[in-house]
């Protein structure tokens, strides 16, 4: 209940706010003050004539603030009835109060300076891109003001405890002085540019106009309104700010067709100085980008905030009022460039810079090649997940679904990659773009980078396999399957190259030290023929053993499956994807037994016959090992095992019949297990 005479309201409701309209209403107070004490809150009935508005809670969420635990909700119903938010929390309960109240009141969202040591900051910090933070803007008298309610109360210790220090620091500041420690950060929502104006951009229609008054009442614009917007309110926080005009590498950007001093520039942008530096923002693409379809598509990113002048010359080249000597000083370099090299550098990706991945090979965007060209790439983060290149057709602008003119190689234990590419065609620049991710649970990949490759000659390679899952390399981790992730493939690599010879076929081993079971599939570039019968899988003495025998010169394709350690279904999945090149085939090679995943479980190893078609009506020997087996059987005789394993002579049957081999690891046993299946004939 409400005791007039009393300047304090205890308030225990189901819907804290709603309770709180009423109060206003009731006693006309127009501004309110709140504190925590015990298990309630406590509102104070101010007078008119106040002009002080105050939110400051009891408790800071500091376990949700720094991950410990899930946030709080941080709308105004739910901050009044947990008495505990972070910064939006405060911010948004003071919007709801000032709603109430009928003064004007936004939500402001920035980057903040480090506030551990007490409620002023640290002055000497440089903002943070982490430190997300939340403030109000409220009108008073006509004019804006600021407050900030969270640093109002206190400060956050070690980030572990809230230290609470009520103070007034932060109610209605200069804000100049406020400046110091608050940077807004105006993506497009904040400068009131809710879309692209992508049909102006176009040529679909007029452009709207990109003065501020405009851009905030059309809630549209391009980059020329993004640019303007943003100068006038930093402008309005004292914050020295300029916009800069000139060329970027962005939607439509073409490196056979070099931009031009004499050609208008066609894109726009801010610098700000902050800290006694001068550092770039980017409000356009930091709200997204034009794609394929010609929309704009929202991406909110902070990539382009304070973005560092040696990553932001990548794609933005100041140019303004045809003075380039001017306008290379607002590169913000030590050594600026010149446009000359701007059109020749190759354009780093964002996502390039955020994975850290190195060019390590080229770093001109117009390439010419004989043929093919092998381009290298580090990964200097995290480890790469996965990595892809395609070309783009020069005459649709459609990006070549075939694999079948690239070939990506994934190295997991340099975290380097190996892109080898070969134009389809000579005398035409050939786009490829470059993808890359270090996140596996990222549905699709990243754009690193984009070349144009022209090949000055038709050289006739042979054709990569049209389906390369990407790239070569490991698509599982190893150690799932029981292998160890710095032995698999170590030497060898995922681009085996062979040159057995006439009669020599080609094993693979690589260490395990346990294995369920596995399998392979082998084949030829283009998929026209499978190999399986031309590949054989053993594992025996800690090793996997896949042999092949290849009839012909070019590629093929070697997929290894295996069962996780573990696991109790029957599914393999694939843990590796390999490139096999064959210098020298074999003459006539003979397709091996068909083989089963006993085969595996047993650890057998089969030493004669390894040719998968025998002689009708022939004396054949059969010699394996195995320390599982205990019985044998061929032809419905049984054989045990001896100290060496099995070593027996059958006879086989007329031309178009089988010969199967069976095993069992039970000396009891009455039934057996495929092994081997041969052929007669």
């Amino acid at each position: 209940p409400l005791d007039r005479s009393s300047p304090w309201l205890l308030i225990s409701a189901q819907s804290p706010t709603a309770t709180l309209r009423e109060c206003a209403q009731c006693t006309g107070g127009s501004l309110l003050t709140l504190s925590k004490r015990g298990c309630f809150l406590l509102v104070s009935i101010m007078s008119q004539e106040s002009t002080r508005i105050d939110c400051r809670l009891g408790r800071f969420d500091v376990d949700g603030r720094y991950g410990r635990r899930a946030r709080l909700p941080n709308d105004a119903e739910s901050v009044l009835k947990n008495r505990a938010g972070v910064c939006e929390g405060y911010a948004n309960l003071m919007l709801e109060l000032c709603s109430i109240l009928g003064v004007t009141c936004k939500v402001i969202s920035g980057y903040s300076k480090e506030n551990d040591s007490g409620v002023t900051g640290d002055q000497q910090a440089a903002f943070d891109p982490t430190e997300f933070h939340a403030w109000n803007a409220v009108q008073l008298d006509g004019r804006w003001k600021l407050i900030d309610c969270t640093w109002g109360a206190g400060f956050v210790k070690d980030k572990n405890n809230f230290v609470r220090q009520e103070n007034d620091l932060y109610f209605l500041p200069d804000p100049k002085v406020f400046i110091e420690d608050h940077f807004p950060f105006m993506n497009s929502d904040m400068a009131g540019s809710k879309n692209y104006d992508i049909d102006g951009y176009f040529g679909k229609k007029e452009k709207s106009p990109n003065d501020p008054q405009s851009v905030l009442k059309n809630g549209t614009s391009v980059c020329e309104g993004y640019a303007s917007i943003s100068l006038s309110l930093l402008q309005l926080l004292g914050i020295e700010c300029v916009k800069i005009s000139g060329y970027s590498k962005g939607f439509g950007y073409n490196p056979t067709k070099p931009l031009t001093t004499d050609k208008d520039t066609d894109h726009a942008w801010n610098a700000v100085k902050l800290n006694g530096e001068w550092r770039f923002i980017e409000t356009t693409w930091g709200a997204g980008h034009v794609n394929s379809d010609h929309k704009f598509e929202r991406n909110e990113t902070d990539f382009y905030f304070l973005t560092d002048p040696e990553v932001f010359i990548e794609a933005h080249f100041p140019y303004m009022n045809s003075d380039m000597a001017e306008s290379k000083k607002w590169q913000l370099l030590k050594n600026p460039i010149d446009l000359d090299t701007f059109n020749n550098r190759v354009k780093r990706e964002k996502a390039c810079i955020e994975h850290q991945v190195e060019l390590m090979s080229h770093n001109k965007a117009l390439v010419d090649v004989d043929g093919e060209v092998t381009l290298k790439f580090r990964g200097n983060g995290k480890p790469l997940t996965s990595f892809s290149a395609k070309f783009v057709n020069p005459s649709t602008g459609e990006r070549l679904s075939s694999d079948k003119y690239v070939a990506t190689v994934l190295d997991h234990h340099k975290n380097e990659v190996t892109v080898t590419a070969r134009p389809p065609s000579s005398g035409v620049y050939w786009k490829l773009d470059v993808f890359g991710k270090t996140n596996e649970a990222a549905k699709t990949s990243d754009c690193i980078v984009s070349y144009h490759l022209q090949s000055k000659s038709d050289r006739h390679l042979p054709e990569f396999p049209d389906d390369s899952l990407g790239y070569y390399g490991l698509h599982e981790s190893p150690e799932k399957f029981g292998f160890s992730k710095h032995n698999f493939c170590s030497k060898e690599g995922f681009w085996l190259q062979v040159d057995g010879g006439a009669q020599s076929e080609f094993q693979l081993k690589i260490p395990a030290s346990t294995l369920l079971s596995a399998s392979a599939e082998f084949l030829s570039a283009d998929k026209s023929a499978r190999e399986e019968s031309f590949s054989f899988v053993e594992y025996n003495e800690g090793f996997l053993k896949v042999s092949l025998r290849m009839g012909h010169a070019g590629f093929y394709q070697l997929q290894l499956f295996c069962k996780e350690s573990g696991s109790k279904s029957n599914s393999l999945p694939m843990l590796a994807n390999l490139l096999v090149e064959c210098v020298k085939p074999m003459k006539q090679p003979k397709p091996f037994p068909t083989s089963y995943t006993s085969v595996i479980e047993e650890q057998v190893t089969l030493v004669c016959p390894r040719d998968g078609n025998l002689p009708a009506n022939s004396e054949i020997r059969f010699k394996l090992s195995s320390p599982r087996l205990k019985k044998l059987m061929v032809n419905k005789k049984v054989y045990d095992a001896t100290k060496d394993g099995f070593d027996i002579v059958e006879k086989t049957g007329s031309v178009g019949s089988d010969l199967s081999v069976f095993g069992t690891a039970d000396a009891n046993a009455a039934s057996f297990t495929g092994l081997y299946r041969f052929k007669i004939i």
